[in-house]
């Protein structure tokens, strides 16, 4: 039974997902419940489990010694992702990707067109 029981976090993320298109909440929620069944289901527990096991993955501590801190390559690659993260989050809130959407509807009207301004836009991108 407790093999079955193992799938239930895995089924709750995939169930969260399709319904509510957000992966944030999915996955969080698949971490919390897959804690939970670690730690028996004991609240406080899991709560301290979660908070100790990402303070170990994300070398977040590192962050405050400086002879440890450029030697941890999570911690680098983890604030390279909130950068970029917040760097997505800025162009979509400023409006510039449906700027970039009506522009390119509007002087695009051929299938090739449109390949070379993916091409010229994931290039851009790039650097």
């Amino acid at each position: 039974m407790q093999h079955i029981l193992a799938l239930a976090p895995v089924a709750l993320t995939l169930i969260i997902a399709f319904q509510t298109r957000q992966m944030l909440l999915a996955f969080a929620s698949g971490i919390i419940s897959a804690a939970l069944l670690v730690n028996n289901f004991d609240v406080l527990e899991t709560g301290k489990f979660i908070a100790l096991r990402f303070l170990e993955k994300s070398e977040i501590l590192n962050f405050f010694s400086s002879t440890t801190f450029w030697k941890s390559e999570k911690l680098f690659i983890f604030i390279f992702l909130i950068c970029i993260g917040s760097i997505i989050e800025l162009i979509q809130m400023s409006g510039a990707s449906k700027a970039y959407s009506a522009f390119i509807h509007k002087h695009l009207k051929s299938r090739r067109q449109a390949e070379y301004a993916t091409l010229g836009f994931s290039f851009f991108l790039f650097f």
